[in-house]
């Protein structure tokens, strides 16, 4: 119940921004940006995000993958390509545990905040304080739904969060960013652009050891395009001056200190000492 309520107050919060005045039109409106409810978890990705043209409120954070200038239309495409793929998910779903009954062996997920606990019969037998996404993949089956996220920006078509990733149980959906995000059979293809995370870099090795410059005018956006030249998947931005390509970006774990100025342009983040604010090339 606590879940469906935070469910409710996420599509209510964005409803209600979406909703413009008598007689303006979108073209004399904000733009919409995206942003990251850090007062709820959610116990799926489609209610962990939502777009507004300003904060919808205490507790909500602009998200770093939001961009200037979002027509709704683009709102609602970035939107989806990054509430389905992004790893940062995990650090605001709710948390869940397996249980099993010790009578049928049946399996089932019950939400680490649920004010109705599992009854007697029922006791742990899986993975505990994991997002539900994680135990329906562990027992098989998906009782509370978490695995399935309508697509705001594709009408009618759906996603599913399998063991590769993102798929399409309809064959490949084309989500449009710019440019496109494709899901197909196989895990999601990033748009370019879409922030990943900041990740652990030792330096030696290089975490993205694909390519490396540094630059006076370093930026995430320039690092992106270096790197989709470079012909890479990965650009990750460090110490504010570097630029760095690679086809992996997570062999050390993430980190927490992407904190650092852009040399190009002192409003945007450029990673950290030994740490890559990392971004999507889309290839």
């Amino acid at each position: 119940m606590a879940c469906s309520v935070r469910l409710r107050r996420a599509v209510i919060v964005l409803l209600s921004a979406l909703v413009l005045p008598a007689g303006v039109t979108q073209a004399q409106t904000n733009p919409f940006n995206l942003y990251v409810d850090l007062n709820n978890c959610a116990l799926t990705r489609a209610s962990w995000m939502a777009i507004a043209q300003e904060s919808p409120g205490f507790g909500w954070q602009l998200a770093p993958e939001s961009a200037p200038g979002l027509t709704f239309a683009a709102a609602f495409a970035l939107l989806d390509a990054v509430r389905i793929a992004s790893p940062r998910f995990a650090n605001h779903c709710c948390p869940t545990t397996v249980y099993r009954d010790m009578q049928t062996g049946v399996m089932s997920i019950v939400p680490d905040d649920s004010l109705f606990p599992p009854p007697p019969s029922q006791q742990p037998g899986g993975p505990s304080g994991v997002c539900c996404e994680d135990a329906a993949l562990f027992i098989g089956s998906d009782p509370l739904g978490c695995t399935v996220i309508p697509l705001a920006s594709v009408p009618g078509a759906t996603v599913i969060i399998g063991p590769t990733g993102p798929v399409s149980p309809t064959g490949p959906i084309t989500i449009p960013t710019d440019p496109p995000t494709t899901v197909g059979g196989s895990a999601v293809t990033l748009a370019a652009g879409i922030y990943i995370g900041c990740f652990r870099d030792p330096n030696s090795p290089y975490n993205l050891d694909g390519y490396l410059e540094r630059s006076a005018e370093n930026t995430p956006q320039r690092c992106v395009e270096t790197c989709q030249a470079q012909g890479f998947a990965y650009a990750g931005v460090e110490y504010g001056q570097s630029c760095l390509c690679g086809d992996r970006y997570d062999q050390f774990g993430p980190a927490d200190n992407c904190d650092m100025a852009c040399t190009g342009d002192a409003s945007q983040m450029c990673g950290g000492y030994n740490a890559n604010s990392v971004y999507a090339t889309g290839l």
